[in-house]
């Protein structure tokens, strides 16, 4: 019940509803008051944006697929945190961020090329899925599966031909 009260409240957020999403979270934390989740949402509209995620930033251009929560995901390892990065640039309506946006990212820029270790993804979504969840760390860092017995699937590779 907790949960989705909380998913509720992220949907609030989403369209811009504070109020209403405020409500949701207290009712979610009024029947379970360990839930994460409604914790996270909780400490996203309370605390300061900059106190949390730091002065340091870079300018980045929202890409025509990007949401927040996926640039959340990407750069702050949680899309759950899009609320949090709206409020650091003053976004009041988080599922409005247009393609070719100009956002401030907490942090420092990740290098040059860091965008080529995304293109692995797909193979590391299936590991994942055998394995358990990917970790990465920092935006410099590469990323690694956690897998106890089971290998990470190889890359991509060309079916052969047959041959007639």
């Amino acid at each position: 019940m907790a949960q989705k009260l909380a998913m509720a409240a992220v949907e609030m957020l989403e369209a811009g509803n504070e109020d209403q999403a405020r409500q949701e979270i207290s009712a979610a934390l009024a029947a379970d008051p360990a839930n994460r989740l409604a914790q996270s949402l909780q400490r996203q509209i309370t605390v300061d944006p900059q106190a949390a995620l730091g002065r340091e930033s870079f300018a980045y251009t929202v890409r025509p697929t990007d949401t927040l929560s996926r640039i959340a995901g990407r750069f702050l390892n949680d899309i759950f945190s899009f609320y949090l990065l709206a409020r650091y640039n003053d976004i009041k309506v988080p599922r409005q961020v247009a393609a070719g946006q100009v956002i401030r990212i907490p942090g420092k820029a990740p290098p040059p090329g860091a965008d080529r270790e995304r293109l692995r993804l797909p193979s590391l979504r299936r590991a994942s899925a055998r394995c358990g969840p990917a970790s990465r760390p920092n935006a410099a860092a590469t990323w690694t599966v956690r897998c106890r017995s089971t290998p990470a699937p190889p890359a991509w590779t060309r079916p052969a031909r047959r041959r007639r």
